[in-house]
């Protein structure tokens, strides 16, 4: 792992470059046949240029200005009939943020090759989707580490920090993960610079996102029965960290060794002083605000803090302080470098399979999507469903999102949404129906409520009004399935424990006659409610 001086530096960064090109290679195949996800539909559908509040309005409390105007062009240019350019475009986001990490681990002293064994790692890290479908969160991150980077730079030339502050703004209008990072930025340009620098990098970035908070107001609903405390949120952290930790190393064994041996490494270049230690600390203390901040966000879900998305972030940022103890072991010897090496590439090796198996997940779900949405643009229901439709969202679970059954209608007719060869089989065409027929309204059910243990069939007239609540085996979920009578195919609806209303718009496009439908349970052999 050690380098040198000569031509030794030049080719870790060949090599380094080379590994580059074969992860995406190898990203690209494993995203291959993946289509839409919930995010992407959030970020287009529900967003019109005619009205620049809409692009505005936050995603998932994130203020989401530059994906939503990346995903609106591209939408435009191509449309969501081929997923490839996304799917492209993500690869490369990803790739950069490998880069940036490299590039901050060679500008603190790390060694040519102990920085290319270390970055290269997070080139194949399992990020789920994050690196090879959708870009938000990469994109976000490599904004405000090409910041960090600025902030970096001792001389006093203007163009680096103008540059950085762009940069900044741009972050800050991505995502909320920004955030920790450019507090980390300001911190090293005001140890490096001066204050007034750190000033000029991130506080007009700071403006905008307070002035975009203070007009969209993005706070979330709390969940019901769940508070943050400060107990939580440590118990979060050190959980979060140790499964950095394990993911990076692929397993809690070589997790622990890994740790020691950075420590290690870490107390050895403190004296040395031969690497530049504010950098590499402070990004570790992002990544530690990167796990809280989503504690506030999801804290109610104990295994939320597993997600890949949330390892894939903190990863990014803990990895430089893993090659300054990287550093700090190999100027003792080659062969103490090894006890930091192999965890990584064992690391990898595990993490390629993970990502193999989450993303074959996703493919598999999005493909369910891909055919209902199919079976909506067939279905003789489309010619008289209402525009304002959203045919497939919940309170708790987005298919489309907020998208309308107008909007779907109009990309179609556009070509930018030309699934004719998708096929649909009759199942999949019942449930699409429904969809369009029965929407899901996001209210909470009025009237007396009667539970059932076994399916009931209805006729409902248009403008019925339906509220459920229960079947699930989850006591704060509610789901039920409900298809035409006698026709298997059922369309779901998810809402929380208070349950949630359903409107009939339409007749049975067949008979012309008022549907006949059946509920049911969302889990088998729970109780669900239904409420006139």
């Amino acid at each position: 792992m050690a380098g040198s001086s000569g031509s030794r530096p030049g080719a870790a960064t060949v090599a380094f470059g080379g590994w580059l090109v074969v992860a995406g290679v190898v990203l690209l195949w494993m995203g291959r046949g993946m289509w839409t996800a919930s995010d992407d539909w959030m970020l287009v559908g529900p967003r019109a240029w005619s009205d620049p509040a809409s692009l505005l309005r936050d995603h998932n409390q994130h203020f989401s200005l530059v994906p939503v105007v990346i995903y609106k062009v591209m939408f435009l240019l191509v449309g969501f009939t081929d997923y490839w350019p996304y799917r492209v475009l993500s690869v490369l986001i990803h790739l950069a943020v490998v880069v940036l990490v490299w590039a901050i681990m060679k500008r603190i002293g790390v060694s040519g090759w102990v920085a290319m064994i270390c970055a290269s790692v997070l080139a194949l890290y399992n990020g789920g989707s994050l690196v090879v479908a959708q870009f938000q969160m990469p994109l976000a991150l490599a904004l405000s580490l090409g910041v960090v980077l600025a902030a970096m730079v001792t001389h006093t030339l203007l163009w680096s920090k103008v540059i950085g502050s762009a940069l900044a703004c741009l972050a800050v209008a991505t995502s909320g993960i920004a955030i920790p990072v450019l507090a980390a930025a300001a911190v090293i340009a005001w140890r490096r610079r001066s204050l007034a620098t750190a000033a000029l990098l991130v506080g007009p970035a700071s403006a905008v996102y307070l002035a975009w908070f203070l007009w969209d107001s993005p706070f979330g609903s709390q969940p019901e029965g769940w508070k943050p405390s400060i107990a939580g949120a440590f118990a979060w952290l050190v959980v979060g960290m140790q499964e950095v930790a394990r993911t990076i190393a692929g397993g809690s064994v070589l997790a622990l060794i890994l740790v020691v041996a950075v420590i290690a490494g870490l107390v050895r270049a403190v004296r040395s002083r031969d690497v530049r230690l504010l950098e590499p600390f402070v990004l570790a203390g992002a990544a530690g605000v990167v796990l809280l901040l989503a504690y506030l966000g999801r804290g109610d879900d104990p295994e939320a803090v597993y997600q890949s998305r949330f390892m894939y972030i903190a990863s990014a940022l803990l990895l430089p302080v893993v090659a300054v103890g990287a550093q700090g072991l190999v100027s003792r010897g080659m062969q103490w470098g090894l006890l930091i090496a192999v965890p990584l590439l064992v690391g990898l090796t595990v993490n390629v399979q993970q990502l193999s198996e989450e993303v074959d997940l996703n493919r598999k779900f999005q493909n369910v999507q891909r055919v209902l949405v199919a079976g909506m643009l067939r279905s003789p229901a489309g010619a008289d469903t209402p525009a304002w439709v959203r045919p497939w969202w919940s309170t708790v679970y987005w298919g489309v999102g907020d998208t309308t059954w107008g909007f779907l209608r109009d990309a179609y007719a556009q070509g930018r949404l030309d699934l004719d060869d998708i096929d649909v089989p009759p199942a999949q065409q019942a449930a699409a129906l429904i969809s369009l027929r029965m929407p899901q309204l996001g209210g909470s059910p009025s009237g007396a409520c009667i539970p059932h243990a076994q399916p009931v069939r209805r006729t409902v007239a248009p403008g019925t009004r339906i509220g459920f609540r229960g079947g699930n085996s989850e006591p704060d979920r509610s789901t039920i399935g409900v298809s035409r009578a006698g026709v298997p195919g059922a369309h779901y609806y998810w809402s929380d424990a208070t349950g949630d209303t359903i409107l009939v718009v339409g007749d049975d496009p067949e008979t012309g006659e008022p549907l006949e439908v059946e509920f049911a349970a969302g889990s088998p052999g729970t109780t669900f409610y239904l409420c006139d």
